[in-house]
């Protein structure tokens, strides 16, 4: 079997793909995702996000939605800071339970405020 060189590093979709570094535009990054994957018009959705936190103190609130993955990129979960994530339970029917949250991750990073992960 013949295989291509792959490249190193990867060529990413920065559109779907973002490497955040505590900067000023992070939480607005953040938010901009949430608003496609969060709630009826993401579960369905074709869209896919991957955010990735460098080590370091992260002011933001990270909303999780559908198909969307978060991770931090320190060598230790203490070695990126946030300040709260949530994953929300989500229910067409409107009763509010946890059996439609799903095709969402997160790990390695410590959140300071509040955690909030609803599952199915």
């Amino acid at each position: 079997m013949i295989m291509a060189a792959e490249l190193n590093p990867p060529s990413w979709d920065t559109t779907k793909v973002k490497i955040l570094g505590g900067g000023s535009g992070d939480q607005a990054t953040v938010d901009s995702i949430a608003s496609l994957m969060v709630g009826a018009k993401g579960q369905f959705s074709n869209e896919r996000f991957a955010i990735f936190l460098k080590p370091g103190t992260h002011d933001i609130n990270i909303n999780v939605g559908f198909y969307t993955t978060v991770h931090g990129l320190g060598a230790n979960p203490s070695d990126t800071l946030i300040e709260t994530i949530i994953a929300n339970q989500f229910a067409l029917d409107g009763v509010g339970s946890s059996c439609d949250n799903f095709w969402r991750s997160a790990e390695n990073f410590t959140s300071k405020g509040t955690t909030v992960w609803s599952v199915s």
